[in-house]
């Protein structure tokens, strides 16, 4: 199978099945860019802020750390993201 930027040659992909776990907002330092990895430290970063109750206003720049988009840090943010870790550590082993 090979994928190009023409969608008349690329078979259309269909992945509305799998749902999309939260997990990366910042990198190997609590203050930097996304990674790719979901690890202990994106708990770390959730954590602290869900404790902080940060929010913004709707339609404004919205928080990395809000997995659930609501525009305010809850333990509903860090609950997902536990989840997100759970089912991840279950696919490794």
């Amino acid at each position: 199978m090979e994928l190009t930027a023409d969608s008349t040659n690329s078979p259309w992909q269909d992945f509305t099945a799998y749902p999309l776990m939260a997990c990366d907002v910042v990198g190997g330092a609590s203050n930097s860019a996304q990674n790719g990895v979901c690890n202990g430290v994106d708990y770390s970063v959730v954590k602290t802020a869900s404790i902080a109750r940060q929010s913004v206003t709707p339609g404004s720049n919205a928080l990395v750390t809000d997995l659930d988009g609501d525009c305010q840090m809850t333990s509903a943010d860090l609950s997902q993201l536990a989840q997100t870790l759970k089912e991840r550590q279950e696919q490794q082993y």
